[in-house]
């Protein structure tokens, strides 16, 4: 209010979460519209300074968020990428990293005193030597800095134990502490522990739940770039990519210091035509590295009718449909013939899977019928003319059909 904030020259590149060092805060100064050529303020004496003069509180850092944007158990080298909005700080709030593992264990890891590494991540690992072997090598240049993928900033083994079983949550611990006139040992009332962020369920592992990622990662959706109290499946995707396919899908395997959306790789993978069962027809499609995920681009299944070089008007769309957790998604005629956990959408007998097998069924064999009476004909007229050629040559006498299937059998036997 009453001020202007002017972005840093040296961030150039777009941000998917706000980041209040990239700005700078001017009180009182003069605008200047249409120029972007300094960030400096003006010099008024109310006018804040660059640098800070206090050491950092945790009133000064309420506002800096704090969230997960990826948790990998990917090979021997699983880690929790951790994001901040406020790099370069030193964590004076009460932090800490909690995991839920099977049988009630549990585990924390204390961030108070961590200070935030300059690009806003920090890696939680289970092994810093395997972590920098298996990154190592990987740089990336970001707004004229080069970063090392490879630094891993705490090593926890116990918290990583059964990492993609386990459920994690920040917690900002002690909150809302009142403290008392007492002697005894506990002098405060009212505290609690604030949920920061959460993946999972809180006091409860995922061995049993959908959400589980072990073998593969699970990343958060860049449209949530803030921490969430309450688990929302709807801002995480489980990747899964096995190792003999990683090459294929580059931008799908571990990533740590990144956080960028994953794109969807989806492809037919069967398409099925039971000639004695019409409601048992269905078109599968496989995603090698989508579970449990919700299709929001708009994509549609087309087809090709006859010898038409342009598609059909009639099409599906498989918006909004969810690709199920083993990376299938199935449309079929009738649920009922399959089951609904098989089946994902049910476009009845009248429907596009119907429609589909039959029309082009019909166009297969009406040309393969085609082709086969062509092919009869020609066969008679050559084999006709090669057998008269050769009884005039070879058997003059022989005249009746009779006659030269019976000599051209003699002829093949004593051959």
């Amino acid at each position: 209010f009453n001020s202007r904030v002017i972005r840093k020259l040296y961030v150039t590149g777009t941000r998917a979460t706000w980041n209040k060092y990239d700005w700078q805060l001017c009180k009182s100064d003069v605008p200047d519209p249409m120029e972007w050529n300094s960030d400096e303020c003006g010099g008024a004496d109310d006018s804040p300074s660059v640098a800070p003069t206090d050491s950092p509180t945790p009133e000064s850092q309420k506002d800096c968020e704090f969230f997960f944007t990826e948790l990998s158990d990917y090979g021997e080298t699983p880690y929790i990428e951790i994001k901040s909005t406020c790099p370069g700080i030193t964590i004076s709030r009460d932090l800490s990293v909690t995991s839920w593992k099977e049988y009630g264990v549990t585990c924390d890891v204390n961030l108070k005193g961590v200070r935030v590494p300059d690009d806003g991540f920090i890696i939680i690992c289970a092994n810093k030597i395997k972590h920098e072997l298996d990154f190592g090598g990987q740089f990336e240049i970001v707004d004229g800095v080069l970063r090392d993928l490879a630094i891993c900033d705490i090593e926890n083994f116990n918290l990583l134990a059964y990492n993609g079983l386990n459920s994690y949550a920040i917690l900002d611990k002690n909150i809302d502490c009142v403290p008392t006139d007492c002697l005894s040992r506990d002098c405060y009332t009212g505290c609690s522990d604030k949920y920061v962020d959460i993946y999972g369920y809180r006091d409860s592992s995922l061995a049993s739940s959908p959400y589980k990622y072990d073998d593969c990662r699970v990343v958060r959706i860049t449209e949530y770039p803030y921490g969430l109290s309450w688990f929302e499946p709807e801002a995480w995707e489980v990747v899964c990519i096995p190792a003999y396919d990683a090459s294929s899908h580059p931008k799908d395997v571990s990533d740590p210091r990144k956080w960028e959306d994953i794109p969807l790789v989806l492809f037919f993978s069967e398409f099925c035509n039971p000639s004695d069962a019409e409601a048992k027809r269905y078109i599968e499609l496989y995603s090698p590295n989508k579970r449990n995920y919700k299709i929001k681009k708009n994509l549609i299944v087309m087809k090709w009718e006859g010898e038409s070089l342009t598609p059909s008007y009639k099409f599906q769309s498989i918006t909004g449909q969810t690709i199920n957790k083993n990376g299938f998604l199935v449309l079929c005629i009738n649920w009922y013939a399959w089951d609904e956990d098989v089946c994902t959408l049910q476009t009845g007998y009248n429907g596009f899977v119907s429609e589909l097998f039959w029309r082009g069924s019909m166009s297969f064999i009406l040309r393969l019928s085609f082709l086969m009476i062509i092919f009869f004909l020609l066969y008679i007229i050559i084999f006709r003319q090669a057998v008269t050629e050769i009884t005039t040559l070879h058997w003059p006498n022989v005249k009746t059909p009779l006659q030269i299937a019976i000599t051209l059998m003699s002829t093949a036997y004593l051959a």
